[in-house]
């Protein structure tokens, strides 16, 4: 799959400079509740993860790491992300939990070796990706044959029910890299990929947005 938009040296140090500063916002109430709210609506799509490898990719400050952790002491979990900050608090949430890796990287060209995990999660970051063909390449090369994918992302909508990811884009884009997918878009990105099954999953929560689970197999 080809790449869209180039990512550039101050695009990325533009990015991760925008995420040093929002892992400060985090530990406020609702927008950790946010994030934990869609945690619980991934784990409803995910099966039993005893003994799997799994990437959790724009991992943030772990907490789905470590929720991941505290339930199964069998896995193994890689988070990366491209924020340092991020990863300096993600790495204090799972100080205890030694199944748990952390480390600095870009989604565009992952330090990982191909065909290494089981699953690839991938939640509320995708829209922040310049180059989400590449990206999709990447998650598909890390998984083991007949891994899955789980992406979780909000999505643009033309109707005034879901526009908050729109609003999102125009206030953000100043300091960041940020252009949320529809739901067309997803399914032609997919499409376009070499994921052999992909299933699809609505829901809308926040103000409101509208928000999509794509669940591919390789």
């Amino acid at each position: 799959m080809n790449g869209g938009l180039q990512t550039t040296m101050g695009d990325a140090e533009r990015t991760s400079s925008f995420f040093d500063r929002y892992s400060k916002k985090y530990d406020i109430k609702y927008i950790n509740k946010y994030f934990k709210d869609n945690y619980r609506w991934l784990f409803a799509h995910i099966p039993d993860l005893t003994g799997k490898c799994i990437a959790d990719i724009g991992c943030g400050t772990g907490e789905l790491c470590n929720a991941i952790s505290s339930l199964y002491d069998t896995v193994e979990v890689y988070g990366i992300d491209i924020s340092k900050e991020m990863i300096a608090k993600a790495k204090t949430i799972n100080s205890n939990n030694k199944n748990v890796f952390l480390s600095v990287g870009d989604v565009h060209n992952l330090h990982f070796k191909s065909n290494s995990f089981d699953y690839v999660i991938n939640t509320i970051s995708f829209h922040h990706y310049q180059q989400p063909n590449l990206a999709l390449s990447e998650f598909y090369r890390i998984l083991k044959p007949g891994g899955t994918l789980i992406l979780l992302d909000s999505v643009t909508n033309p109707f005034i029910i879901s526009f908050m990811p729109t609003f999102w884009d125009i206030k953000e884009r100043s300091k960041c890299y940020t252009r949320h997918l529809s739901t067309r878009k997803f399914r032609q990105l997919f499409d376009a990929s070499d994921f052999k099954k992909v299933d699809y999953y609505y829901y809308m929560r926040f103000f409101p947005a509208r928000h999509i689970l794509c669940k591919a197999v390789k």
